[in-house]
């Protein structure tokens, strides 16, 4: 474990939510007294000492982004992400390139702003195992019978689910294994693991549950109804 590595945190928020049906970005929407961004800029925050958080948004959100962020940890940024995620990370590779020189023994995780209930064990456990491995992502074994289905939604087989994980995020990696993935791989990547992992193995890290991606209304009823703190 490389004691000197600073640490770094891109924060992907420039997608639409479109599945959301909201008026505003999903990321804005209140979970309790805050909303989803400020809980998850927080809680990262809180968790590890990051040198930089960078918070990659929309041109339209970057004002309010700002606004909900920028008094939640000393070294907060709002930058311009792009149209994919994988452009948005890209970015804020080139973001912390500018502003803090990262150097290759530096740590940078990856974490989507829609997951707000993430814990700090989760955040400080991915960020360990980056120092010992050089990559990890956080996941969860899957417990649910796992089959496929045709067009007409018909059961056409159904798949072994031992070994399986449904993978989360943190993903935290080296600085030098992200930016190359980065600078070698082709556009369509649904997440930095599956792009590392072509250029070194990734570790598995334990996620939990909790920590849900909010993406349709119902995982945002969830979260208010099951997921909150109860006072």
């Amino acid at each position: 474990m490389d004691s000197a590595a600073r640490i770094f945190a891109i924060v992907p928020a420039a997608g639409s939510g479109s599945r959301m049906a909201a008026t505003v970005s999903k990321v804005f929407l209140p979970i309790g007294e805050e909303s989803v961004v400020a809980r998850t800029v927080r809680v990262l925050g809180s968790a590890a000492q990051f040198a930089g958080i960078v918070v990659m948004c929309s041109a339209v959100d970057r004002e309010r982004m700002h606004q909900e962020v920028s008094t939640l940890h000393p070294n907060v940024d709002v930058a311009l992400g792009g149209a994919t995620r994988q452009e948005s990370v890209r970015a804020g590779l080139a973001f912390l390139a500018a502003r803090y020189s990262p150097s290759s023994p530096d740590i940078v995780l990856i974490h989507d702003a829609a997951r707000c209930f993430v814990s700090p064990d989760v955040v400080t456990r991915c960020v360990a195992g980056a120092l010992k491995h050089g990559a990890v992502t956080a996941a969860v074994p899957i417990v649910d019978s796992v089959l496929h289905a045709g067009d007409d939604k018909s059961c056409a087989g159904w798949v072994d689910r031992t070994g399986m994980w449904a993978v989360q995020t943190p993903q935290a990696f080296r600085y030098d294994l992200l930016s190359q993935a980065h600078h070698v791989a082709t556009p369509g990547a649904t997440d930095d693991a599956s792009l590392v992992a072509a250029i070194h193995p990734v570790k598995v890290v334990e996620g939990a549950r909790e920590n849900i991606k909010i993406t349709v209304p119902a995982d945002f009823e969830f979260a208010k109804s099951f997921l909150l703190p109860r006072s």
